[in-house]
């Protein structure tokens, strides 16, 4: 039993592998596990009612899709009114991305690193989606020039969230796929410690159910990234700057 965790798992236009998935998770942990449908088409009705019908399973629901931010926001409010001694949520994608046995290894690394976001980060080999290696490696720079956050894979779906940072993130700024950055903005100014899991690097058709839309999410993680450098000062956002101008 992982006493004190619970899973969440935001999903937009998910496929008949959800409720397989919440399924095998509910065999391996007794961790209540909450299901975000944000806005999903009503073809994908059944997928979210199978999962609901596993034992301990909740589903939240958003009438229109307002993005990944958006559903772990409300997945966060509902954990902090109705699960109040949680100890830490995991976040996990719908489509596959994330093994069981991953899963269960962030919540391991969560309950040994207790206060600590633990990010379970892939490798990136020459099988990877160009879009996704591509994301990747520009934000995995430009987070490491403008706030000092070395990571390889800044944008993980696979994170271990203590609960002391489950207040700021209910208000956290960013809708989409932009939100998930300023969590680690978050944790870096709050002087978190973030600990890496290394997992498995899984893609389905090339990432073909990826809902990241490369130009308009691309030009909202950029704002976000530069925009969170204000919380820095004066001095130091005019050195990243010229850091990132030397770099480019």
């Amino acid at each position: 039993m992982q006493t004190g965790s619970c899973i969440v798992i935001p999903a937009y236009q998910p496929n008949k592998l959800l409720p397989d998935y919440v399924r095998a998770l509910r065999n391996v942990t007794d961790s209540p596990i909450i299901v975000v449908d944000d806005g999903s088409d009503p073809a994908c009705r059944p997928w979210f009612e199978q999962s609901e019908a596993v034992p301990g399973v909740t589903l939240l629901r958003h009438e229109q899709n307002r993005g990944k931010g958006a559903a772990l926001k409300t997945a966060f409010i509902w954990i902090r009114r109705e699960l109040p001694q949680t100890t830490c949520v995991v976040t996990a994608d719908c489509d596959g991305q994330h093994s069981v046995e991953d899963v269960m290894r962030v919540i391991e690394a969560c309950h040994a690193n207790p206060g600590a976001l633990v990010l379970g980060c892939r490798t990136f080999g020459p099988e990877t989606p160009k879009r996704s290696l591509r994301g990747n490696r520009f934000t995995s720079r430009v987070m490491k020039i403008l706030y000092n956050i070395d990571l390889e894979d800044t944008q993980t779906g696979l994170r271990g969230i203590p609960a002391c940072m489950l207040g700021p993130l209910c208000t956290l700024r960013g809708e989409r796929y932009e939100y998930e950055l300023n969590m680690l903005i978050l944790a870096r100014r709050e002087i978190i410690p973030m600990v890496v899991v290394p997992i498995q690097t899984i893609y389905f058709n090339n990432n073909a159910g990826s809902h990241y839309r490369t130009v308009a999410d691309s030009l909202r993680v950029a704002g976000q990234m530069f925009r969170g450098l204000g919380q820095y000062g004066l001095s130091s956002t005019l050195s990243a700057v010229i850091d990132v101008f030397l770099y480019a």
